[in-house]
């Protein structure tokens, strides 16, 4: 199964949890954690507030939103960024290609 990001604020997981990585956060209320949409509600059930993203791109809140009131202005700005970020990055023709792969033009070069 895929993995996918959820957003955490007061992450507190007991010790039998299983364990998700950490892969970005606003110390020491919020974290962003590698794991399945569907472990959202395990998760929740150890943070006060766990989002995730629906695979049409919807936020899914589990928890309590009034929580997001109580940050402060830097972790209040992660979250906002957090969730406005694309679900995912949009296909680009020739995205990862080498600048001479057959079909595509390189850039123009600087002028003069």
């Amino acid at each position: 199964m895929a993995s996918d990001e959820i957003l955490v604020i007061d992450f507190k997981p007991d010790v039998d949890a299983p364990s998700w990585p950490v892969t970005s956060s606003s110390p020491p209320r919020v974290a962003v954690l590698q794991a399945p949409r569907t472990d959202l509600e395990s998760i929740a059930g150890v943070s006060r507030l766990a989002l995730a993203r629906d695979v049409d791109g919807a936020v899914l809140v589990d928890g309590d939103e009034g929580v997001l009131d109580e940050l402060d202005a830097g972790a209040r700005l992660f979250v906002d960024a957090w969730r406005s970020q694309p679900r995912a990055k949009p296909d680009r023709p020739g995205d990862g290609l080498p600048w001479d792969a057959k079909g595509f033009e390189p850039p123009d070069p600087p002028p003069g």
